[in-house]
């Protein structure tokens, strides 16, 4: 199995494929000494595979890997725990635990077999390829494709703000390493195998806690409801009709606090008129202070729970701004102190003599409450800088097709299983390379000083032994001088 192994990670790694012919190649031209540690090489001789005992071999562990089996600890063997196993083998275990922000985003895998319509249906020699459409890039046109999907979630870096709307702050910058990688057809529905991706990246990266997708996985009901109750945060983008929507809910407890909810973002009822939906043909600098402004009125995040709900809490309340309206659950007072900062500033708002802010100060959202909210407002310069980081999925994406060889004749297999094993070996070899660069090495650790031999005494004077050092004695008549010198018996 081990011999197997190298192979085809030799075949990935050396020459973009995923071929048997390839792999039997390179197997046959490994260096003695490697061959000889895999059990290829014996002092009797060569003990290669031929290439019709490989391809059986393979055959045999594609079935066993579709099929799955319990092995004696309980451990289900199958294509998934191949695939985890193998990538997080290929990523350095000090990095892994630095993943907190993962990328998502997918590309198109052409199918090696060619097909053709009779009587309406698709027929080909692929029967997992389907039909789908791919964007446009430098290199391609856009259009429909024959083939699959390959789902990849990207380490990436992750957005940390303090509040302020314009400035957004990143940590965690780590190398473009491919946490898991998975295949569909090429129509199939992106949201579960999206879930499934970003789960399997969450085993490899155990504090991963955001992530970044495009619409092809947030306009999808069953894609955010599991992360939500992960508690993992979506940095999204928002469609167009959903921009320039602003609708009326009632939330809470009692379902008694009325809010107005706007792409992923929730407002008093009493806000302006004019900052419920974005206006047209606004200036770049204009859109930008006008959602900055509006994000003063956002009822903002303060708790998590463990199922996936999130308390929001007043602007009034929390004493980000002021209006004439009474407040329900006004924050205590703190003397203020010299240089301090200024009060919260007084704002426009559409309130009755003698009405409250809120109903209550706070406000729970479930998991399914909270489908597109964001841990920045949308629209906000913030929102807008931090969802750069899902870039790195198309850093990622860019390595493994143009650098790796996920193209057209990489693998000339109709069977899904073959493909994906053959899709896991690229990945696993484009992560290999990254942590092979000297700017990714993990650096020396520290020598402990509770390990370092201490030093001779330094008031010790030249031809004086110190107390701390073993002096020499005569040695007596059945002992060596060696022995006597070290002050050890023989």
């Amino acid at each position: 199995m081990k011999l197997l192994l190298v192979g085809m990670v030799l075949a990935a790694m050396l020459c973009d494929s995923a071929k048997r012919t390839v792999v039997a190649a390179l197997l046959a031209g490994l260096d003695p000494h490697i061959a000889f540690e895999l059990g290829a090489c014996t002092r009797g001789g060569w003990n290669l595979p031929s290439y019709k005992t490989l391809c059986k071999q393979l055959k045999r562990l594609e079935r066993a890997l579709k099929k799955g089996e319990k092995a004696g600890d309980g451990t289900t063997v199958n294509l998934a725990w191949f695939r985890l196993s193998l990538l997080a083998a290929s990523i350095p275990k000090h990095v892994a635990k630095q993943i907190r922000g993962g990328a998502l985003d997918a590309t198109d895998v052409p199918a090696w077999a060619t097909w053709t319509k009779v009587d309406g249906k698709i027929v080909s020699a692929d029967l997992v390829a389907s039909l789908g459409y791919r964007s446009g890039t430098s290199t391609r046109d856009k259009g429909i494709f024959f083939g699959r999907l390959a789902h990849l979630v990207v380490a990436c870096r992750t957005a940390v703000g303090n509040g302020d709307p314009r400035k957004v702050g990143f940590k965690d910058q780590v190398p473009p390493y491919i946490l898991d990688i998975g295949l569909t057809k090429a129509g199939d529905s992106t949201g579960l195998k999206g879930v499934e991706v970003v789960f399997g990246a969450q085993k490899i990266a155990p504090n991963l806690k955001q992530v970044y997708a495009d619409m092809g996985y947030t306009t999808k009901p069953r894609f955010k409801l599991p992360l939500h109750k992960a508690n993992l945060d979506i940095f999204m983008d928002q469609p167009k009709d959903a921009v320039r929507r602003a609708k009326t809910i009632v939330v809470g407890r009692g379902k008694n606090q009325p809010l107005v909810e706007n792409a992923g973002s929730y407002f008093p009822v009493w806000m302006p008129h004019r900052l419920l939906t974005l206006p047209k043909r606004l200036a770049p600098k204009a859109h930008a202070e006008w959602y900055a402004e509006r994000s003063k009125y956002a009822w903002i995040v303060t708790h998590r729970r463990p199922d996936g709900a999130i308390t929001l809490k007043c602007p009034q309340c929390a004493g980000r701004i002021r209006t004439k309206a009474k407040t329900a659950n006004p924050p205590p007072r703190k003397p203020r102190k010299k240089n301090s900062s200024p009060a919260a500033p007084l704002v426009a708002a559409d309130v009755k003599p003698g009405e409250y802010c809120c109903k209550g100060s706070t406000v729970t959202l479930t998991a399914a409450e909270r489908a597109n909210v964001q841990p920045f407002p949308y629209g906000t310069p913030a929102q807008k800088h931090a969802y750069t980081s899902r870039n790195q999925s198309e850093n990622g994406i860019k390595g493994l097709k143009d650098e790796n060889g996920l193209k057209t004749g990489w693998c000339r297999s109709v069977e899904h299983v073959t493909i994906e094993v053959g899709a896991i070996m690229l990945a696993v070899a484009y992560n290999m390379a990254i942590a092979d660069k000297p700017e990714n090495k993990e650096p020396p650790r520290p020598a402990d000083p509770a390990k370092t031999p201490k030093a001779a005494d330094e008031t010790a004077t030249a031809g004086e032994p110190s107390d701390k050092t073993a002096t020499a004695r005569e040695p007596s008549d059945d002992e060596p001088a060696a022995a006597a010198a070290t002050g050890r018996s023989p």
